[in-house]
């Protein structure tokens, strides 16, 4: 997934009292990095791996600038339903890729 989106996912976090997922990530490489903030029909799905109940809805976190390697990203999701929790553990899903066993604080 890093090598394909050029993003390492680093972290998946509840908040706004529990109505919305962050998903951080940093970026790898700017070009493929850019064209992945800026897919905003395709974002990561995120699935409960105990509930099977998605979080796919994203805002996603738009930059003025060019992306730096290095720095640090974000996507916000609307938490449907409380579909994630902390404790829980998420697969990010884009398109073919899955990332799994991701844990959420």
């Amino acid at each position: 997934m890093e090598a394909t989106l050029g993003v390492r996912f680093t972290q998946a976090a509840v908040v706004g009292d529990g109505g919305l997922v962050e998903l951080r990530y940093v970026v790898l490489d700017t070009q493929k990095a850019s064209a992945f903030q800026n897919d905003t029909k395709h974002p990561p799905r995120l699935r409960n791996e105990r509930s099977g109940k998605l979080a796919w809805r994203a805002a996603l976190m738009k930059q003025g600038h060019e992306l730096r390697p290095g720095q640090s990203y974000y996507l916000l999701y609307l938490n449907n339903g409380g579909a994630i929790k902390r404790g829980d553990k998420i697969e990010i899903t884009s398109g073919p890729r899955r990332l799994a066993h991701v844990p959420v604080r």
